[in-house]
């Protein structure tokens, strides 16, 4: 549940968000076409205690700089998230130093605990969708 956003600096309170591709809000105070319009290609800014995010998802910004393990092993570091479609891609800055990606998908990933910084993938399932730029 979203409560409040920020644009250009200025806090407006979310009345209504519908998620589909897109994110769409009314905002208190901008009631009219020409207001709305003010806003258009602006970036919008939340603020962590104005949100909830459901169990089983995630914020972005709480992957970015996770560890990421393969069983245990280290395998690298969430360097971005990339929304493409049908599933978000994981590209994560190798411990050997190189780069690789792969599919955000729930049958991948074990646990990922955000406090912690860490990334669980079941090892088998990444063998064979992870993504390896040093081997393409």
């Amino acid at each position: 549940k979203l409560r409040a956003v920020y644009i250009d600096d200025i806090r407006y309170y979310v009345e209504k968000a519908v998620a589909s591709d897109f994110v769409y809000m009314n905002l208190k105070g901008v009631d009219t076409v020409e207001k709305a319009e003010k806003l258009r290609g602006k970036d919008v800014v939340i603020d962590r205690a104005d949100t909830s995010v459901p169990k089983g998802s995630y914020l972005i910004c709480d992957l970015i700089g996770a560890k990421v393990y393969s069983d245990d092993i280290l395998i690298g570091e969430v360097r971005s998230v990339l929304q493409y479609g049908a599933a978000d891609i994981i590209e994560i800055k190798k411990a050997d130093g190189g780069s690789a990606s792969f599919p955000f998908l729930e049958r991948l990933v074990k646990d990922i605990d955000v406090r912690g910084g860490i990334m669980k993938l079941d090892a088998k399932r990444l063998e064979e969708v992870l993504v390896d730029d040093n081997e393409i």
